[in-house]
């Protein structure tokens, strides 16, 4: 799998340079930025929460999502919304929790959109 490749096509088509503009304002505002072939991540501190990390994206196969997340000093907890494909209200997790959800949720790679 090469999902910066996907990230960067999903981002892209939803609006132009939009892929780009998300990594520069994730290491703007302090976040991270993980690309590696099997996942992507990009998440940034929570405005009213700074110990909580807002995933603004993520793709890539479930595992290593849950690794990456795990690896994050500093972070124990995150908030996720998903704002498109019908999109839902943010949610937020401690890390531990969220990998028990995707490992149920989803036994395959992640599919941006």
């Amino acid at each position: 799998m090469n999902a910066p490749a996907k990230a960067k096509e999903f981002l892209d088509s939803k609006r132009e340079n939009l892929y780009r503009d998300s990594i520069a304002a994730c290491i703007e505002l302090g976040g991270i930025v993980h690309l590696e072939p099997a996942c992507v991540l990009m998440g940034y501190p929570c405005e009213d929460k700074p110990e909580v990390l807002h995933l603004a994206f993520a793709c890539g196969e479930v595992e290593y999502i849950y690794k990456a997340l795990t690896g994050l000093a500093g972070w124990k907890r995150i908030r996720w919304e998903r704002q498109w494909k019908g999109g839902y209200a943010a949610r937020e997790r401690d890390i531990e929790e969220f990998g028990r959800h995707l490992k149920m949720a989803r036994r395959r790679p992640w599919k941006a959109g």
